[in-house]
């Protein structure tokens, strides 16, 4: 639970009229989420990006709904490749939440929100199984 309220808070303290935070506030606020881990995940920006423009194309080929996406994208190509990232992913019944926060200044860079099909329970189900047919 420590995950989603840290999330949330985050997800407050971004400047006011980004739509991806409002909307991803919006969906944490509207059911029960459950962290996938305890601790936040780490990452480089360089392969996050590669890894999400990846994924992010597979799941809208798969015609799944995903919110924030460029934003994100955008957020980790703008840094050197080696900037540590942190990844708070949360779910529900009906989403998968993923928060990405620079290690160093805390700062959350964007979020993504990837609208659940029922029998998924992760995003690689969800989008590499469905992509590949």
């Amino acid at each position: 639970m420590k995950l989603v309220d840290d999330l949330k808070s985050a997800l407050r303290s971004v400047d006011p009229g980004k739509a991806w935070s409002e909307y991803a506030l919006k969906v944490l606020s509207s059911e029960p989420f459950n962290a996938l881990s305890s601790d936040p995940g780490s990452e480089g920006a360089g392969s996050l990006a590669a890894t999400f423009t990846i994924r992010i194309k597979s799941a809208r080929e798969a015609g799944l709904e995903v919110s924030g996406a460029h934003e994100v994208v955008d957020a980790m190509k703008r840094l050197p490749p080696d900037t540590s990232i942190n990844v708070l992913v949360v779910k529900s019944e009906h989403y998968l939440v993923q928060g990405f926060r620079h290690a160093s200044s805390g700062e959350l860079l964007g979020c993504l929100v990837l609208k659940r099909l029922r029998d998924s329970k992760s995003w690689h189900e969800a989008a590499g199984n469905r992509s590949q047919g």
